[in-house]
């Protein structure tokens, strides 16, 4: 604006102007370093940048007087007055008429202040701003903590920050809006009361995007929930699935000896297995892709698997064991996951009749060709399972195929061959 006075040094009787043009600063190193501006919570040290206003430590900072110092140095009060102007009441305990009458005062001045302070989140706070006047933060604290807060301590903040109002969309009814009021995004991340949308809003930063505008709206009773018991939907949508890897290992860790029908516990003792054994040679597994088909009505493969089951009288998963099998082409294992293995194609019996798998991924690898794919498979134990050669299993499985001692539980993918597309509903 023309005419107007540039702001001048801070050091006393330099009437220079600022070297940067804004108010509280120095015009040189030489006038900064000769007269170095004192600590505002009146310790005696010089503050941290030789500015006024400032503190000479974290410490100092955030101590119960940092706003005691910047009221003194803001309102041009001596620091005993804004103690004692800010002092706090013990919990139940009523304020004294000096207290009062202080802090009347220091809600004046806060009014006559030409900039806009942003209020402590906490809605049930007496205090008038937060501890660092931005939007979205706390006085103290207690009240981040979700405690009482009992102190007047904080009718200031201790830092000076301009903030425009901004307007906010309107909230959809069930999700909490994020914390930062200045925030354009009309829910938090998790759609909870004191959240934040984003790492930029918890800090104080202004957040400029829209990312965040629509949460993920609350399991309806219709969504296929975790099987877990948590209430969040599953992560693909289907019935029989978790929501996420901690519900599935949690899960598998608690059912260690599940019932041979409870595929979801079931496929997620798989799915460890799997992850557990596989040999450092092959590689990374790129996912475990459970089969949809156990948990499907229609699935011929878990209808043989529970009829094998009622022959040999199994209980629970303490009479099974997991092993590899592997098969040259993609169709084979889409085939073998819903039909189950065909005991009328059976070649090179070598260690006598049945199908063939193994508990060492690198002999399955031998048979899996260029597929990428190894099927999991839980075989029950007993007479008609045989070990040679210490990691071959030989299943001997009715060759009327009506009944199957093997299920196919999922497939590995080690080679990031893609989604194999198996086929059920489960």
């Amino acid at each position: 604006m023309a005419g107007q006075m540039p702001p001048q040094c801070s050091t006393p009787g330099c009437s220079q102007p600022t070297w940067n043009g804004l108010p509280g600063s120095f015009c040189s190193l030489g006038c900064r370093n000769t007269t170095p501006s004192m600590c505002a919570s009146g310790c005696g040290k010089a503050s941290w940048n030789r500015k006024p206003g400032e503190f000479c430590s974290r410490t100092c900072r955030s101590s119960n007087n940092n706003n005691n110092g910047f009221i003194a140095t803001q309102q041009g009060l001596p620091l005993q007055a804004a103690q004692v102007a800010t002092s706090s009441a013990l919990p139940g305990q009523a304020l004294s008429q000096q207290q009062q009458q202080h802090r009347q005062q220091h809600q004046q001045q806060q009014q006559q202040l030409s900039f806009s302070f942003a209020r402590c989140s906490r809605a049930a706070c007496p205090c008038t701003a937060s501890w660092n006047g931005l939007l979205g933060a706390f006085c103290c604290k207690k009240c981040a903590a979700g405690e009482a807060c009992a102190s007047l301590l904080h009718s200031l903040p201790s830092a000076l920050a301009p903030l425009a109002s901004p307007v906010v969309p309107m909230l959809p009814a069930g999700f909490a809006r994020c914390a930062n009021p200045a925030c354009a995004c009309t829910a938090s991340f998790s759609g909870n009361a004191g959240d934040y949308c984003c790492k930029a809003c918890r800090r104080g930063i202004p957040c400029g995007r829209n990312v965040h505008t629509a949460p993920q709206a609350p399991a309806s009773s219709a969504a296929n929930l975790c099987v877990a018991g948590c209430g969040r939907p599953t992560h693909n949508g289907l019935a029989g699935e978790f929501c996420g890897k901690t519900c599935r290992q949690t899960y598998a860790q608690q059912t260690p000896k599940a019932s041979l029908f409870d595929y979801a516990a079931i496929k997620a003792l798989a799915d460890l297995w799997a992850r557990k054994v596989w040999p450092a040679g092959l590689g990374r597994i790129s996912r475990f892709h459970a089969n949809p088909g156990l948990g499907d009505p229609t699935c011929p493969a878990a209808k043989k698997f529970k009829a094998g089951v009622g022959a040999l009288r199994c209980a629970d998963t303490s009479q099974a064991e997991f092993a590899w099998h592997g098969t040259g082409t993609l169709a084979g294992v889409q085939s073998i996951c819903w039909d189950s293995l065909n005991p009328a194609l059976r070649r090179g019996q070598a260690h006598g009749p049945g199908e063939y798998f193994s508990v060492d991924a690198n002999v399955s690898n031998g048979y899996a060709s260029s597929t990428g794919y190894l099927v999991v498979c839980l075989l029950l134990t007993g007479p008609h399972n045989t070990t040679h050669a210490s990691t071959y299993r030989v299943v001997n499985n009715p060759q009327t195929g009506t009944a199957m001692y093997c299920l196919p539980v999922g497939v590995v993918d080690y080679r990031r061959s893609g989604d194999p597309q198996l086929k059920g509903s489960g």
